[in-house]
């Protein structure tokens, strides 16, 4: 008796050690998440009563700034061009991501390691390098993809200038610089699948296609669901690659989207109140996106 109370005694004391290992571990990352997060988010939404512009003291105008939102053109425009982008980048970033990660776990593909590397190093390139690449590609006079259309007898196209080709041009840049993470995020869901299944399935006649659409897609939900959520949330977030391919007067208008638009109020006419009503909305709208997927796919995932 008198030994298994000392060994509950000796459980309890190992808990609370690992417990307090945990927490002092967590710290840091919990402390960053206050502080460049969570502070700064409460701070936005108290600003967003406001009229401020950083100089003069605040002064509250309560739903002011959210009336006022309501009317503004400029933001509904810029919100349309956000999900334009959001809608043409999401459904062609995951689907190519998913056709290279399947590719890339084919055993019969050699250097598969070398592939992913190749796939994933736009990933860790800064936004704003590629951004610079991808201008220099656009270039209406020199650009490399002027000169590769002209061997085939197309004429010069003005890519970002273009309001058709601008949006199309901005998608394009963004898939070749991120579908690398989404890449390696699928293909952990796809090795995570166990061998048992496909070989089962080969054996009662499946054929690859079958097993595709069988085993493969159903068992790989939770990943998609989770590329969907963040791809969806990162693509209502661009800001970077707009802000480089303008130019001294800004982006083209069909590139003017809500995150550029709030920093053109913010910083631009320091209208700071504003500003942070613009962030709140776009957070509101990210939320509801979130909810909405997870209601229609949380049963498959």
């Amino acid at each position: 008796m008198r030994k298994i109370t000392f060994q509950r005694k000796e459980a309890k004391s190992l808990k609370k050690n690992i417990n307090r290992t945990a927490v002092l571990f967590l710290l840091p990352s919990c402390l960053i998440l206050l502080i460049f997060t969570i502070l700064p988010s409460i701070g936005a939404l108290i600003i967003s009563f406001t009229k401020w512009d950083m100089i003069t003291p605040m002064e509250y105008t309560g739903l002011a700034n959210y009336e006022k939102i309501l009317q503004d053109i400029s933001f509904k425009e810029s919100l349309i061009n956000t999900f334009k982008y959001v809608i043409g980048f999401v459904p062609i970033n995951v689907i190519f991501s998913l056709i290279i990660a399947l590719v890339l776990t084919e055993k019969w593909l050699k250097g598969k390691d070398f592939f992913r590397v190749v796939f994933y190093i736009p990933v860790i390139v800064s936004a704003v390098a590629v951004s610079m690449i991808w201008k220099w590609i656009y270039n209406p006079a020199y650009g490399l993809l002027n000169q590769i259309i002209g061997l085939f007898g197309f004429p010069r196209q003005f890519w970002i200038e273009d309001s058709n080709l601008a949006m199309p041009s901005l998608i394009l840049m963004t898939i070749w610089q991120t579908f690398g993470y989404n890449v390696v995020l699928f293909i952990s869901g796809l090795l995570s699948i166990p061998d048992l299944y496909y070989e089962a399935a080969e054996v009662d006649g499946a054929n690859k296609l079958q097993r595709l659409y069988k085993i493969t897609i159903p068992l790989l939900a939770p990943t998609t669901l989770f590329v969907v959520i963040t791809t969806v949330i990162t693509s209502f977030q661009v800001f970077d690659q707009v802000l480089v391919l303008g130019d001294a007067s800004g982006p083209p208008r069909a590139l003017m989207v809500v995150v550029y638009y709030l920093y053109k109020i913010g910083f631009g006419s320091f209208k700071l109140g504003y500003a942070s009503t613009i962030g709140i909305v776009l957070f509101m709208i990210i939320l509801l996106v979130s909810i909405i997927q997870f209601r229609f796919f949380h049963k498959e995932a």
